[in-house]
């Protein structure tokens, strides 16, 4: 996002730093799904000492059941089958899933890795594309872009593993 006229919808390490930042206080100020814990920063350590430049994005402890509510509607019943209470029938998996989100920025991203399993990243190969698409409004800043970009991103990909992002997260503040 450097000081070019023309955007490549990637981010800088400084510009992830700043809107991983925005995205944790706002999420904090927000009122969200209380299942969802909040975003926060994990530094890496270099010789034992944390660094506050580097490091990810961290949302950790979020519970999903395995299989999904289903709730059918009984209404083929005549008066003999009548439930007092209740005519809802609900069955649902006491499985649950615990998952991990991490967004993580590294110059190696440039390089398409090869990994035998599914995964998201802020990969330049064809994120860029569509988050210039996504955030293509002429009259935005630059530094506004920077800070709606994590928050635009994870409302994309965020779907596809059932992360919901809520709407009040694009607002501005």
């Amino acid at each position: 996002m450097g000081g070019s006229s023309v955007w490549d919808g990637t981010l800088s390490l400084d510009g992830f730093n700043a809107s991983a930042t925005a995205l944790i206080k706002q999420w904090e100020e927000m009122e969200v799904d209380e299942s969802l814990p909040d975003w926060a920063w994990r530094p890496c350590y270099r010789m034992g000492v944390p660094s506050e430049v580097e490091g990810y994005l961290a949302l950790e402890g979020v519970y999903r059941n395995c299989g999904e509510n289903q709730i059918e509607d009984r209404n083929d019943f005549d008066d003999a089958d009548i439930v007092a209470d209740d005519s809802w029938v609900q069955s649902s998996s006491d499985v649950a899933h615990v998952y991990d989100f991490h967004a993580v920025y590294s110059h190696s991203y440039r390089e398409h890795p090869h990994l035998s399993r599914p995964w998201f990243t802020l990969h330049p190969c064809g994120t860029s594309d569509w988050m210039k698409l996504l955030l293509q409004e002429t009259e935005v800043m630059d530094k506004e872009k920077t800070l709606k970009y994590l928050p635009a991103w994870l409302s994309v990909v965020g779907q596809a593993v059932g992360l919901k992002i809520p709407l009040e997260l694009h607002c501005s503040s």
